[in-house]
């Protein structure tokens, strides 16, 4: 990692390199948020959350190629630099949680998000930089400004949980939790947009987790993380990961 204003040269290799510079003038990165809620006991086993939220974001800095020069002579040399782009990103959203506890020995959670993300001024790089391999000279990338909604986080996300202990020494907790659809685009994309960007359907998660208290500070458990072996993609271009099973034992002292 290297501070935003400092100036640093990468050693050469062959007749080309690379030099990062440094801005001593940018501006930091600026949100202004709004955020409502409200929290009540509507009953004796009801409790309700509700938010409302609205940021604004600017003065987001990037760090990319700006130019190339010929230093020393035979060298070509590509510069970096930290700028603070036009990009203004604007999310506007909703939360709830509401807690249910309809017998003292069971208790339930339900909670979701839902959002809406917009970019102005977004500029995508639709060609990388690259070296002409007819010149041996740096060609700096080139970008498509666009006002695009954003799609890399999903618009809503949830879930909800169980506490159930029929016994006062048995608890069994069951958890769902639900991604909506989103995109993923690496840098690969600007060379490649096929192999360089995915669509992660939309994914359910069920845990489950029983556990007994043998004796005092003596608790067996069986644990299963998405037990119903769900293989789908949770993440870009990464490993599927399918079910957890877990059994054993857990001593405090």
């Amino acid at each position: 990692m290297i501070d935003s204003y400092t100036n640093f040269n990468v050693v050469a290799l062959g007749n080309t390199g690379v030099r990062f510079l440094g801005n001593e003038s940018l501006n930091l990165p600026t949100m202004n948020m709004i955020d409502l809620g409200y929290r009540a006991n509507i009953s004796e086993k009801v409790l309700v959350d509700f938010e409302f939220f609205r940021t604004n974001m600017s003065d987001i800095s990037a760090f990319e190629p700006v130019n190339f020069e010929t230093d020393p002579p035979g060298t070509t040399i590509l510069n970096f630099a930290y700028l603070n782009n036009d990009l203004k990103v604007r999310q506007t959203g909703a939360s709830f949680m509401v807690n249910w506890a309809p017998v003292r020995a069971l208790k339930f959670r339900f909670f979701g998000t839902v959002q809406h993300t917009e970019l102005e001024d977004y500029d995508k790089k639709i060609i990388p930089e690259i070296i002409d391999p007819f010149t041996g000279t740096f060609k700096l990338p080139t970008y498509e400004r666009q006002n695009t909604d954003h799609t890399r986080t999903p618009s809503f996300y949830g879930g909800a949980t169980a506490n159930w202990r029929p016994l006062d020494r048995l608890s069994v907790f069951a958890h769902v939790y639900y991604m909506g659809e989103q995109t993923y685009r690496h840098e690969v994309a600007s060379y490649n947009e096929e192999i360089g960007s995915t669509t992660i359907d939309p994914r359910t998660i069920f845990n489950l987790k029983i556990g007994y208290e043998v004796i005092n500070g003596v608790n067996l458990f069986v644990n299963g993380r998405n037990i119903f072996n769900s293989e789908q993609d949770e993440f870009g271009f990464t490993d599927q990961i399918g079910g957890l099973y877990l059994a054993g034992l857990n001593f405090n002292f």
